[in-house]
């Protein structure tokens, strides 16, 4: 079928956009996850090789016409392990707010019947992404799913959470040769997931505070916490095998041969142009 003269006049990337109007947008982003590290399978990715990996996607949602002054209510991700704080700090002008899973998500994904719903009533894209988070969780439950998560983040909130990571990770880095038995203590009872090396970030927080004897490490951890939480509206999770996690992951690789697979994939992302702390503790305790 030939495409209308209204797509013909307009921008087929915008389109959705011009025809469609509204005050408040929800997009959702559906199949398999896999956070940032995999090479061109980031999220949406099927048996048949399609995939998005976060510049795709963040370039896709520019192209529709999204940025600083025009953002999605909700970007939602119904996909295993994308709720990063790296991920969140990537997409920080396309979207108010990210719903995701710090874990693997189980196979029916999300009750969109009930999403639908929410999006009817909520009023506010707060609300909305609480009453998402809060009817996946109910439909796990009922499903008897166990050991899942989900969680709702406020965009706006990321920019002092990074910066407070970029710290805690220059003071790591300075405090390597002194605490590594501490941090290696640390990356071993740190809350993980389906992909080891991702972590929750609140939790790697507290064990920096309880574990090392550096004044400057505990502090900047305690800071860290802090931030980290004000950006988490919501965190929901049920089993044993999630009971640390608090809503936002980050990358804590547990080797050198790992960390150096996947460092360049890692250094690309926005966050570590300006906030390269952590890139720097990560050098320091794999380089």
């Amino acid at each position: 079928m030939s495409p209308t003269p209204a797509i013909r006049r307009s921008s087929t990337s915008s389109w959705g956009l011009k025809r469609y109007p509204a005050r408040r947008r929800l997009v959702v982003v559906w199949n398999h996850g896999a956070g940032f590290r995999t090479a061109r399978r980031d999220i949406a990715f099927d048996d048949y090789g399609s995939s998005l990996d976060m510049t795709e996607l963040q370039h896709a949602l520019r192209r529709a016409g999204l940025g600083p002054r025009n953002k999605l209510a909700i970007l939602g991700f119904d996909a295993c392990l994308m709720s990063m704080l790296e991920i969140v700090y990537q997409l920080r002008n396309e979207t108010e707010f990210i719903v995701g899973s710090q874990q693997t998500e189980p196979g029916d994904g999300w009750p969109y019947d009930q999403v639908l719903r929410v999006m009817n009533n909520a009023p506010s894209p707060e609300q909305m992404a609480r009453q998402i988070v809060r009817q996946y969780m109910r439909v796990c439950r009922a499903a008897g799913d166990s050991n899942v998560t989900q969680s709702a983040v406020a965009t706006r909130r990321v920019e002092p959470a990074v910066r407070a990571w970029s710290r805690l990770g220059d003071a790591l880095a300075g405090a390597v040769a002194a605490e590594g038995p501490a941090i290696r203590r640390v990356r071993s009872l740190v809350q993980a997931y389906e992909y080891p090396d991702y972590v929750d970030a609140v939790h790697a927080a507290r064990l920096f505070r309880r574990l090392t004897k550096s004044a400057a490490v505990r502090a900047r951890a305690r800071a860290f916490e802090s931030a980290v939480r004000r950006c988490v509206t919501v965190s929901r999770r049920d089993g044993g095998a999630v009971r640390e996690s608090h809503g936002l992951t980050i990358w804590f690789p547990p080797d050198r041969r790992q960390y150096l697979e996947y460092r360049a994939k890692y250094t690309a992302m926005d966050f570590s142009e300006r906030y390269s702390g952590w890139v720097r503790f990560l050098d320091a305790l794999h380089g």
